[in-house]
């Protein structure tokens, strides 16, 4: 079996079939560009399903695209479960990709779509509101997140002068969210696949039109509203899926060496510590890559998405030594007994750490544990997220006339008794960074106020930095904790506070040379 086989998998609809259709389309367009072996469907609901679709390719290589809006329940357990259960599943190199609503061609995707609308109506765009609607569901929250940051995107993007997201099976709902509009025209984007009977039956019924002639189309207490087809039809979203399989290619076939049935390779295999990067999988250094599509044995944290850890061997053993609040399978004396004594087996070891090793990432104990041990160790820096989460909300961590140095603490259980660091004395670095602090951040912020900062300072949250569900939530000083929990913010979260974080909302060459002021920045997580 030789090949690669590309798999749209899609929930679709055993009562409405044109949402089968759509898929099934895009994979005959797909089949006659010849960009790969195989090109096949899968369903959650259809068939083939998702538990007998690699039964049915001869492909050794396969990627898997979910054909699906929004990362959650069906993309990370019911579609990686069902596709464990194919007979095939162990003979074939797979890889699945980020779900298609969460690529970052989506927004401007849209955003062409809304300015063809807007002209074909000769409206302005500060008189038109844009609804995105999900589907959304109250039992798996994390649905929510693509529709809300393509809403944010395309908010920045000034494409309308409203932009809000609404979900048909969840809060807030579509008809609450109408209500409030004041503009003339709503421009409704369902940000479905198919639609199906959610374009033509829920959703105008929802916004209030009445049945006649055309039901994406009406007026309502005298505002004119426009219900656009699916964003899963719109003719770009094949080439999002065509990026998607190009930037995740399966993991290579490994490469087995002869080796005689009585030799034991006595000299210890080495251990390399690297860093994963802050988030986003693409951004692991390509020596840190090459190392963990070779590696025997992935030792990794909590933080690692499964995506990234997916660049392993099929036949690499994974042990999963994260810790978090409540969290801690194995302790730090045991994770470093795990690196050598997997090193001394003569396996080449990957001790996979989020951010930086070296950026309380405890890698220091853990080299000098294996060097202790006589085990070769080597180190592959990382990009730490106390600085590209910042950046990834476009703020610097220093900026000329603002901020000329920072410094990078830690808060997690810091102090006896796990109390709150005393960060009173660093209140005058013009930029600092602390570790692990969302939990304490009232606490901390209070300290900075008591050590003379102002508490009118501007301050910003950045949550799960640098992924599809990155949110960034802004306030001071004074109300960054309260506005994080108002916001439901959740570990990892990177808070920037200082005249920086304004930059956010601001040109970066807008920032006056002449300026003083200084920065900090606290974050959860390296």
């Amino acid at each position: 079996m030789t090949g690669r086989a590309l798999v749209l998998a899609a929930h679709g609809s055993r009562r409405d079939p044109a949402a089968n259709a759509l898929v099934r389309r895009l994979a005959e367009s797909l089949r006659g560009r010849r960009l790969f072996d195989e090109v096949a469907v899968a369903f959650h609901q259809g068939e083939p399903g998702f538990d007998t679709v690699l039964d049915e390719i001869t492909a050794d290589e396969v990627t898997v695209v979910p054909f699906l809006t929004s990362a959650g329940h069906y993309s990370e357990v019911v579609l990686p479960e069902a596709l464990g259960r194919n007979r095939r599943f162990a003979e074939v190199r797979l890889r699945q990709t980020p779900p298609v609503g969460t690529h970052a061609g989506v927004a401007p995707l849209v955003a062409r779509r809304v300015t063809e609308l807007l002209r074909e109506q000769r409206a302005e765009r500060d008189t038109v509101a844009l609804v995105l609607v999900g589907h959304g569901t109250a039992r798996h929250p994390q649905s929510r997140a693509a529709t809300e940051h393509l809403a944010d995107t395309l908010r920045r993007r000034r494409v309308a002068g409203e932009v809000v997201a609404a979900f048909i099976d969840d809060e807030p709902p579509v008809d609450a969210v109408v209500a409030r509009l004041r503009q003339p025209t709503v421009l409704v984007v369902p940000f479905l696949i198919g639609g199906g009977a959610h374009v033509l039956e829920d959703i105008p019924r929802l916004v209030g039109l009445v049945e006649g002639s055309d039901p994406r189309r009406g007026s309502v207490a005298g505002r004119l509203f426009l219900i656009d087809e699916a964003v899963g039809t719109y003719a770009g979203m094949e080439e999002i899926v065509v990026d998607l399989a190009r930037r995740h290619t399966p993991p290579p076939a490994p490469r087995f060496r002869p080796r005689m049935v009585t030799h034991v390779r006595k000299e210890p295999g080495p251990v390399h510590l690297v860093g994963g990067g802050p988030g986003d999988p693409g951004l692991i250094t390509s020596r840190g890559l090459e190392l963990l599509r070779t590696a025997d044995v992935v030792v990794h944290d909590r933080l690692i998405g499964a995506e990234l850890l997916q660049e392993a061997r099929a036949d690499a053993e994974l042990i999963d030594a994260g810790k978090g609040p409540g969290h801690a399978p194995y302790t730090q004396t045991e994770i470093n007994a795990l690196l050598v004594d997997r090193a001394r087996l003569g396996r080449t070891v990957v001790r996979l750490k989020g951010g930086d090793p070296f950026v309380f990432g405890r890698g220091s104990e853990e080299a000098a544990a294996c060097r202790a041990a006589g085990v070769p160790v080597y180190v592959v820096p990382g990009v730490t997220s106390a600085i590209a989460a910042p950046a990834a909300a476009g703020i610097p961590v220093t900026a000329r006339g603002l901020a000329r140095s920072f410094a990078v603490v830690t808060a997690h259980q810091a102090g006896p008794g796990g109390e709150v660091a005393d960060l009173r004395g660093l209140a005058g670095v013009d930029t600092l960074v602390v570790l692990m602090g969302r939990a304490s951040l009232g606490p901390l912020a209070a300290q900075l106020i008591e050590a003379g900062r102002d508490p009118a300072t501007p301050a910003a949250c950045i949550q799960s930095a640098t992924t599809p569900e990155q949110r960034v939530t802004r306030a001071t000083l004074a109300t960054i904790a309260d506005a994080a929990d108002r916001d439901g913010l959740q570990n990892p979260v990177v808070t920037v506070i200082g005249a920086v974080a304004a930059l956010a909302d601001a040109e970066l060459d807008a920032v006056a040379s002449g300026s003083s002021g200084v920065a900090l920045a606290v974050a959860a997580g390296a």
